[in-house]
């Protein structure tokens, strides 16, 4: 897929050359945009996790984000990552953090991970990153330190030098090396096997006052290279609690060659290139990156860049204000008869000048076998990025045993000059799209394009507004995207729309929306321009705002926006003011922060611009969406299904649900008159669960005959005599169940084509 045309390449070159800013008409991609300043997290389940680890004699400390009111959380530990979480926890439930965990054996791995629950609630549900350390006497490292009597054995007797402590750690098959705070100016650091560089120590080396997320012991360049070498190969080493600092003369902040190694608790800021470089080239065995509780901001070309059959990792970071991607995972390549993990959680990507996150998942060169790839994106934010916010981008199709399972749910996508969110479906995997959250963006909320390999794109319980194309697209190719309980409001190219084979809606909801339905089918929505009616708090009115100058200004409609009107730009939370308004020019009581033009104005009832998309007293939505005769029957809207809840952010301790997986034969390719549909879901079905009025197939509305066969995690729909003969439409409805008693995540709905 070619993304990027000549003229952009022009506009982005000329943007980052001359810097951001709004104002003027047509398209402006701007250079980084800088974040809002740091604020204190606010604890939540979503954002609670190990942050930092720093190994001593017989101790480890673990330093975590808890998750607030109405969780509890518990520290675990096993003597490998798959065991972590098989006993009983050694903390809990936590009251604080950091947590000293002594009485451990020196020389021996050992791996944490953080697990929480609902405060009463029995069973843990691990949550973040599992940490590996290595318990061990340290050695010291103190920039005033005396040349003449160190040997990093002491603090009295710290290495001056932080490259000799990481050559004796190096040398003595790896060593857990403490940095005092300071600055560090001689590098390049190699950064060798099993060798766990911690800084923020104080004088004293107190391992209790050690403050891992202070950032104070500081990497600062003097080199045009690389600060930070990782040559750790097979055997994990760690860098926490650093600022790796390119002073606008390093190349790169840390370089990853062949390697496993985890960063945890980094600034990584200001190089002329890249902040971490990653490349494998050996195909076996993977090697594995982890970024945990890192802010990598301000670099040259990609805040992060990886590629080759690699395990990524990143979790609780920001990649901010980078001069192309935020995260550049190109080429991540699962070898041959092999596989390739991406997990994304808890994370932002603001401001950078190409997309927040581009993935690019690719089939080992000459690849004759099979391979999977494994995403998950969760619960992360994606704003104001020069192109889409994020991009999965399937580069296997010409590879037919490279299989994909693409999940992204809980996210933020808002004010990208793009897409919000974007999937380039050109190969064979199966999609789950769920809780998004895709708002003001001047492309579409979601994008799917594609090639010719057929397939359905499932998309639950989101929130697709005032954007400046449409809520939902499909542009290109042989996928169709098979919606339920999702929420369309205002956006300017309309709700569902394809380009090219048919979509389907049902049960969600139509607000403010002109063209609700384009080349799609629905059943069971509700389309209303009352917003009061409909939920408990949305916006009132839509507008694309076409030239921003400061304060003023200058929309497509300024129907619903009048001087006193409380509004918001690009679904930023900040609420303005109105103070006057002459036809389509506003001018607002204050110049909206960070803002590009073209870009989105919501006007909002009241004090507040927040959303609540709960439904209202009596609203139409209420009791709408799908059900089988004599079932409940759920509200319509992205609350009403049972895997559902508010879009922006899901709860890792929700109860799982049941998903539909793929069709076969797809949606796209249609059925002959004698062919069985095979429907595949991700858990055994409860064989009592599968009934004909909870799995249907209509024709005009009347239900059509078929046999219906369970076995496993597959349904099959098999004609009888003559065969199927249209128009009909397929439904999955609520009631249907997993053998764990997981509820269907959503009811599916969609046009089944025949050849």
């Amino acid at each position: 897929m070619i993304r990027l045309r000549p003229s952009t390449f022009v506009l982005l070159l000329a943007a980052a050359c001359g810097g951001g800013g709004g104002g003027g008409s047509g398209v402006n991609a701007p250079g980084p945009v800088q974040p809002p300043p740091p604020v204190a997290t606010v604890p939540s389940a979503q954002q609670s996790g190990i942050v930092g680890a720093a190994g001593g004699a017989g101790t480890v400390r673990i330093d975590c984000a808890l998750p607030g009111i109405g969780f509890e959380a518990a520290l675990f530990h096993g003597a490998s990552a798959s065991t972590v979480y098989s006993g009983a926890p050694s903390h809990a439930p936590l009251s604080a953090s950091p947590v000293l965990v002594t009485g451990l054996a020196d020389g021996t791995d050992r791996f944490f991970g953080l697990a929480i629950r609902a405060t009463g609630a029995t069973g843990w549900t691990p949550v973040g990153s599992v940490v590996r350390t290595r318990p061990g006497a340290p050695l010291f490292v103190d920039a005033s330190a005396n040349p003449a009597v160190a040997d990093g054995q002491t603090p009295a007797t710290a290495f001056p030098n932080l490259q000799d402590a990481l050559l004796v750690a190096g040398s003595q098959n790896g060593r857990n090396v403490w940095i005092r705070a300071g600055d560090y100016a001689a590098g390049p650091y190699a950064l060798g096997p099993n060798v766990h560089a911690a800084g923020g120590f104080d004088a004293t080396f107190s391992l209790a006052a050690r403050s891992a997320t202070g950032n104070a012991t500081r990497l600062v360049a003097t080199a045009t290279q690389e600060i930070v070498y990782v040559q750790c190969g097979g055997a994990d080493g760690s860098l926490d609690g650093l600022t790796i600092d390119g002073n606008g003369a390093a190349l790169k902040g840390i370089d990853v060659v062949d390697s496993d190694v985890e960063l945890r608790a980094l600034s990584i800021r200001r190089c002329t290139d890249r902040g971490v470089k990653c490349v494998v080239t050996a195909p076996t065995p993977n090697r594995s990156l982890q970024i945990v509780a890192c802010t990598i901001q301000e670099n040259g070309s990609d805040g992060l860049s990886a590629a080759g059959p690699i395990d990524v990792r990143i979790d609780l970071s920001q990649l901010d204000a980078n001069g192309q991607e935020g995260a550049d995972l190109d080429d991540l390549r699962a070898p041959d008869n092999g596989s390739v993990s991406l997990r994304v959680t808890g994370s932002r990507f603001f401001g950078n000048v190409f997309e927040g996150l581009d993935v690019d998942l690719a089939a080992a060169p000459l690849s004759t076998g099979t391979g999977t790839f494994d995403v998950l994106v969760e619960n992360c934010r994606f704003e104001q990025n020069g192109l889409d916010g994020v991009l999965i981008d399937q580069e296997h199709e010409f590879f037919p045993g490279f299989h994909a399972t693409i999940t992204i749910r809980g996210c933020i996508a808002r004010a990208n000059r793009g897409a919000g969110v974007h999937v380039d479906a050109d190969a064979a995997a199966t999609y789950r799209l769920e809780q998004l959250r895709c708002t003001a963006n001047a492309g579409d909320g979601l994008l799917v394009t594609a090639e010719t390999h057929a397939g359905e794109v499932f998309v639950h319980s989101c929130w697709f507004a005032a954007n400046l194309g449409a809520g939902a697209r499909l542009a290109s190719g042989n996928k169709t995207i098979v919606a339920s309980h999702c929420a369309f409001a205002g956006n300017r190219g309309g709700g569902l729309r394809s380009d090219s084979v048919p979509c389907a809606a049902a049960a969600s909801v139509f607000l403010r929306q002109t063209a609700a339905l384009t080349n799609a089918t629905g059943a069971n929505n509700v389309v209303t321009d009352d917003s009061a009616a409909l939920f408990v708090a949305a916006p009132t009115a839509f507008a694309a705002v076409t030239t921003a100058t400061g304060g003023t200004l200058v929309v497509d409609d300024a129907s619903g926006f009048a001087a006193g009107t409380s509004v918001q730009a690009g679904d930023d939370g900040v609420r303005l003011v109105i103070a006057q308004q002459t036809g389509t020019t506003l001018v607002l009581d204050a110049a909206p922060a960070r803002f590009v033009a073209p870009g989105a104005l919501t006007a909002h009832d009241g004090a507040s611009v927040a959303d609540d998309l709960r439904l209202a007293a009596g609203s139409p939505a209420a009791t709408a969406g799908l059900a089988a005769p004599g079932d409940p029957v759920p509200d319509a809207g992205p609350h009403g299904a049972a895997g559902g809840g508010e879009p922006g952010h899901v709860d890792p301790v929700a109860a799982p649900a049941l998903h539909a997986l793929r069709f076969a034969p797809a949606i796209p390719t249609g059925l002959t008159a004698s062919a069985s549909l095979v429907i595949t879901f991700d858990r055994i079905l409860d064989v009592a669960s599968v009934t004909a009025d909870r799995v249907r197939v209509l024709r005009n509305g009347t239900a059509v005959a078929f046999s219906l066969a369970v076995s496993g995690a597959t349904l099959t729909l098999t004609p009888t005599s003559p065969g199927w003969s249209g128009p009909l439409v397929l439904q999955l409805l609520p009631g249907l169940r997993g053998a764990d008693g997981a509820p269907l995540a959503a009811a599916v709905f969609t046009p089944l084509r025949l050849l």
